[in-house]
């Protein structure tokens, strides 16, 4: 690519002292081998050559006019592809054939905090956690083979010590001499990893309490079927796990409290309310009937869309039926 300086280079000769010194020392080498020709010329021909020269110096203004043109254009380019190099979101940086820096821009250097001409010429390794480096060694020498672009996600090193997740995408170019060098992109992910990682935790957090509750918790899709339940609502209603999986919260729902729920549940459906608690019955494996109560709970996607319910379910059975117990026993003291 032709540099700043080589423009500057053919301005110069352009330039209008320039062109006249040259013009007066090509003259006097014209002149000295043809004097007799410039001795014998006529008017009209001086007349002529005179023309010559004065279209020829327009011409080469209008030279000089389209360099500087030229060279304020890739001024303005240059100072673009700094912007967009050095100043992009993510990190741009070059390694050779073993691995050494040959080129990086700004943000490279800030993700690593080290000062942009000193990281050039370092191993790139020298910025990854050891295992990882291996590891990214031999993807390295995969790509050579490959011309599909590859991803990883590793730990870097900062120039402080301390670490971070960072996704690198390499990809392998051949230059002349069929020497390869590899073109890299990075990016810090650390946030996105510590949330994948508190989530992960949290989902964990959650499936140990879900399973391990003493209380009956389901989880149901938007039709009500079961898709996933702990013991403890399993052992309630006495069925097995690969018969429960699937069933619909009225199959085993006592037949007069059906209508009730199926209004409440119709208004989550409808986006009247997100949740609703009532006291019900149901029906285990045997016949038995189980007085519970049920709080349920519409669970929604990221998108804001209904995806399913939770529910946690008490068995309340002892509870009702001494209340039962307690209103017959409070009717016959009245009729006596």
């Amino acid at each position: 690519m032709t540099s700043t300086l080589d423009l500057d280079d053919s301005m110069q000769h352009f330039s209008g002292q320039s062109l006249r010194r040259r013009a007066e020392t090509i003259f006097r080498e014209f002149s000295k081998k043809k004097p007799k020709a410039l001795q014998n010329l006529t008017v009209d021909e001086v007349r002529h050559a005179l023309h010559e020269l004065s279209v020829q110096q327009i011409e080469l203004e209008l030279q000089t006019e389209e360099l500087n043109r030229s060279k304020e254009a890739l001024i303005n380019s240059r100072a673009r592809y700094f912007d967009l190099y050095n100043q992009a979101p993510v990190g741009y940086f070059t390694l050779n054939e073993i691995g050494q820096i040959t080129d990086a821009n700004l943000t490279v250097a800030a993700l690593l905090g080290i000062e942009q001409d000193v990281l050039i010429g370092k191993p790139i390794s020298r910025f990854m956690v050891e295992e990882d480096s291996d590891s990214y060694y031999l993807q390295r020498k995969q790509l050579i083979k490959s011309s599909e672009p590859d991803v990883c996600e590793l730990r870097m090193v900062m120039n402080n010590g301390s670490h971070f997740w960072a996704r690198l995408a390499t990809s392998a170019v051949h230059i002349r001499d069929s020497t390869p060098v590899f073109r890299v992109t990075i990016s810090d992910i650390t946030e996105v990893k510590n949330a994948n990682e508190a989530l992960r935790m949290s989902e964990k957090d959650f499936r140990s309490i879900f399973e391990n509750a003493t209380t009956g918790m389901v989880a149901a899709d938007k039709t009500g079927n079961m898709r996933y339940f702990n013991e403890a609502f399993r052992a309630m209603l006495g069925y097995e796990s690969d018969t429960l999986c699937g069933m619909h919260f009225t199959e085993f729902s006592f037949g007069d409290d059906i209508p009730g729920e199926m209004l409440l549940f119709g208004e989550i459906l409808n986006r009247q309310r997100n949740k609703y608690r009532l006291e019900k019955r149901f029906i285990t494996c045997d016949g038995r009937i189980l007085w519970v109560d049920v709080y349920v709970s519409s669970q929604c996607g990221n998108d804001g869309e209904l995806v399913g319910f939770i529910s946690v379910v008490s068995d309340i059975t002892e509870r009702k039926e001494f209340a039962l117990a307690l209103a017959e026993s409070r009717q016959k003291l009245r009729t006596l």
